[in-house]
This record gives structure tokens, sequence and C-alpha cells, in this order.
């Protein structure tokens, strides 16, 4: 019973670990886009003037 409670506490830390490294890829994404969207906008205000 012990080593199957080590192993569910182990798989629970695991899940916490790939779950808060999946919120900072989807942050990194959703600022790479802002800075993407931000560049597009340049780009179409030079190429406007």
């Amino acid at each position: 019973v012990e080593s199957l409670r080590q192993k569910c506490e182990f798989q629970e830390y695991e899940l916490q670990k790939s779950a808060k490294k999946a919120q900072e890829a989807m942050s990194l994404a959703a600022e790479e886009s802002a800075k993407c969207k931000a560049a597009k906008e340049v780009i179409k205000s030079l190429t406007a003037q």
C-alpha cells in the first residue's frame, strides 16, 4: 500500500510539473503572437506611407 501511495504522489508531482510547463509554453506562445502582430502592424504602417 505504501509503495502505491508513493507512486501516486510521484505521478501527481509529474502531472503538476507537466501542467506548469504547458502553462509556460502557452504564455510564451501568446507573447510571441503579440510580438508578431505588433510587427505586422508596423510593416503595414510603413508600407502605407
